[in-house]
């Protein structure tokens, strides 16, 4: 009965009501989590590090691990995930579990300390009006955190801004790559088609229609070139937009796709390319840029959000952008398109600076010890 009357409220309430339903179906089922969690119980060991990551650190069924979870593998590795014994509670803002916050409170309440691992932030340009509605999770969070770890500069920058600064102990760790698993190709003896990769979840239309004009300004300047889009095309109607864009652009021939793909085959796609091109706009630490480079690929991309803390030391050119929370700023393609051509003209040093950065700066060896003095200080 009840069941039958919340579908036909769904059916004609008005859009309050609906989300007063929406939001009282959410508070039962915190109710019934934090019910679960007092009948599992849970012992806090004090002398030694005990990690939960509220059951976010497991891979995906399909193999395929997306966003925020990326991070977690290695670190899952170092620190097993402990369920009803632990004393460290270690959540990452772009993949957090559901009834986040009743887990904390729970955990906190007894003892437990939380470490929260701090991605980007909503903002106008890119979540509209709706951008308070999708920081206020992370924004009640990163304030009842012992420890906050922003991946980036960026980050710290623009949490600061929209869920403003924590009294806690906080760091600048930037993302991890394996750079044992991401390893660069044999260096060719010639390059005569410059292979372009744009990778992971596309997202935003402007991001893949720049890079189909920056592949549009190098061949006008008579450049053999293909660009590989790799990952899900996630806007509506995406897959057909591609296609009607680059055909209007007369590059439907230098332009290939492939669907969302597995960790252990990352590795492969890298090594056939030469150049990532990576056109987003404020990304805060994207994982995808590290993996590149320490694959060995340059990066040609924007100059905003985290990207001029990544790609450094002459590991890839990047273009100018102004930084703006209220708009979006595709790089041109002409500016783009100079990118390429100035890493092509002496991409093997490029290559062997992006792999010797990688390896110094961004290994999960620095990661992982980095972590464990937080843990470490924490308990």
């Amino acid at each position: 009965m009840f069941k039958t009357t919340v579908q036909f409220c769904k059916r004609v309430a008005p859009l309050s009501l609906k989300i007063w339903l929406k939001d009282g179906v959410r508070r039962i089922g915190g109710v019934r989590y934090v019910w679960r969690l007092n009948r599992s119980g849970l012992t806090v060991p004090s002398g030694k590090v005990a990690v939960c990551y509220g059951g976010m650190a497991a891979e995906a069924p399909d193999g395929i691990v997306h966003g925020g979870r990326v991070k977690l593998i290695h670190l899952r590795e170092a620190f097993p995930e402990n369920d009803g014994e632990y004393n460290i509670l270690y959540l990452v803002s772009s993949a957090s579990p559901d009834y986040a916050e009743e887990l904390v409170f729970w955990a906190k309440d007894r003892g437990v300390k939380l470490v929260w691992n701090q991605n980007g932030v909503a903002y106008p340009a890119w979540a509209g009006q709706g951008y308070e509605k999708i920081n206020r999770p992370m924004k009640k969070l990163i304030h009842m955190a012992d420890h906050v770890v922003y991946q980036s500069r960026f980050c710290l920058h623009s949490a600061d801004r929209y869920l403003g600064q924590v009294n806690c102990p906080n760091s600048v760790i930037y993302n991890y790559v394996d750079t044992d698993m991401f390893t660069p190709a044999p260096a060719p003896e010639k390059i005569d088609r410059w292979e372009l990769l744009s990778v992971g979840t596309h997202a935003q239309r402007y991001r893949v229609m720049s890079a189909l004009e920056t592949v549009a300004g190098l061949s006008a300047r008579g450049r053999d070139v293909r660009l590989t889009f790799a990952g899900k095309m996630a806007w509506p109607g995406a897959q057909k937009d591609t296609l009607e864009a680059a055909g209007k652009l007369r590059v439907e021939d230098k332009i290939r796709t492939l669907p969302a793909f597995t960790r252990e085959r990352a590795p492969e796609i890298y090594r056939r390319a030469h150049i990532l091109i990576h056109t987003q706009y404020n990304d805060s630490c994207p994982t995808v840029v590290l993996e590149s480079i320490a694959s060995g690929l340059p990066v040609a991309g924007s100059a905003s959000g985290g990207m001029p803390e990544l790609v450094r030391g002459g590991a890839g050119e990047l273009v100018d952008a102004p930084l703006s929370w209220d708009e979006e700023y595709a790089p041109g393609a002409e500016r783009m398109a100079d990118a390429v051509e100035t890493i092509m003209d002496d991409w093997g040093s490029y290559s062997r600076r992006a792999r010797d950065l990688a390896v110094r700066k961004f290994g999960k060896r620095l990661w992982l010890k980095l972590h464990d003095e937080i843990f470490n200080s924490l308990v």
